[in-house]
């Protein structure tokens, strides 16, 4: 089952987010995302209304993951409890700080020793280091014609 809902955090990566990081624990889940404007167009970037909208991604990773993980379980109903927790990243301190709090996550339940020791978790997949998570971070925006 984590394997879902990894897929749908990372799938979404660069769609309607950035994923900065995750972690995904036995019975809940710490994002660090931060919505996309729905164009890339550069003036877009300059309007939140722009943006997509957090509870949006949140409903779309909670219903895919819900979906995915009641078939394979033979079930069905709500996986998911309504209780968001959302938070403003202030700056590049409070953004690591929050990073190091996900990542930290699995020690402090005591299911490893070590953060890099948790194989669901950012650590595992875009911060170490593998060649197919170059360019995480990278987005592509329109150049603006320095002629006009």
């Amino acid at each position: 089952m984590f394997e879902v809902v990894e897929y749908s955090i990372l799938f979404a990566h660069k769609k309607t987010n950035l994923v900065y990081a995750y972690v995904i624990m036995p019975n809940h889940v710490h994002l660090a995302l931060q919505p996309l404007p729905r164009s890339r167009e550069w003036n877009a970037f300059c309007d939140y209304r722009q943006f997509h909208r957090l509870e949006a991604i949140t409903r779309v990773l909670k219903s895919y993951t819900a979906a995915a993980i009641n078939k394979k379980l033979g079930r069905s109903g709500h996986l998911w409890l309504e209780e968001p927790f959302d938070r403003i990243v202030r700056d590049q301190k409070d953004l690591d700080g929050l990073i190091d709090y996900i990542h930290r996550n699995p020690v402090r339940w005591q299911l490893v020793d070590r953060p890099e020791q948790y194989r669901w978790s950012s650590l595992a997949t875009f911060y170490s280091g593998k060649e197919m998570y170059s360019g995480w971070f990278d987005l592509d925006f329109p150049r603006l014609d320095p002629g006009h």
